[in-house]
């Protein structure tokens, strides 16, 4: 819901306490990207958008540093995470993310196998390497991890279609087809 605010042709949308309860929800389905989505479906309507976030490099402000194309700084504070402790395989997964976003190939695949060596049996850790290396155009051992990824879980949506991209890129649309289907 969004309501007009005393200022001309400005709207507010405004948060609510629920989504501090939330916050691992959205984290463990990887819903970091859905913020970007909603702003995309915006853009026409405004000449610019304002996102204000918490003052902590939470969920919700990575989220946000992503949806205003400001991937590359969401990554660098991903890497200061990471280095300043283990870091968990989430993290990790939304740096190789972020990487991506950013166009920055080369350390989302070394981030993506790094995941991949430290989580060998957990299928988002093959997906994102299979992702990563899709990036890159290794075709063949994007296919092979994502390929793995629904070994380890049959219910990817985002595997498969990340794969039919895969196959598709390979000139195998017949395959591409049958993971679509």
């Amino acid at each position: 819901t969004r309501f007009r605010s005393p200022f001309p042709n400005r709207f507010v949308i405004p948060s609510n306490s629920e989504l501090g309860e939330i916050e691992h929800l959205l984290e463990s389905k990887h819903k970091i990207y859905k913020l970007r989505g909603l702003l995309k479906a915006l853009e026409k309507e405004f000449d610019a958008i304002y996102v204000d976030t918490p003052p902590a490099y939470n969920f919700y402000t990575l989220s946000a540093l992503i949806a205003c194309d400001r991937a590359a700084d969401a990554a660098r504070h991903l890497r200061a995470r990471l280095a300043a402790g283990p870091g968990g395989l989430l993290a990790r997964l939304t740096l190789v993310r972020a990487l991506l976003s950013a166009g920055h190939i080369k350390g989302a695949l070394e981030e993506a196998r790094e995941a991949a060596a430290l989580n060998p049996n957990v299928a988002p850790a093959a997906l994102a390497l299979g992702e990563a290396l899709l990036a890159a155009e290794l075709l063949p051992i994007a296919i092979a991890e994502m390929q793995r990824a629904l070994r380890l879980d049959p219910d990817l949506p985002r595997a498969r279609r990340l794969l039919a991209q895969a196959w598709l890129a390979a000139g195998e649309a017949d395959k591409a087809l049958e993971e679509l289907r």
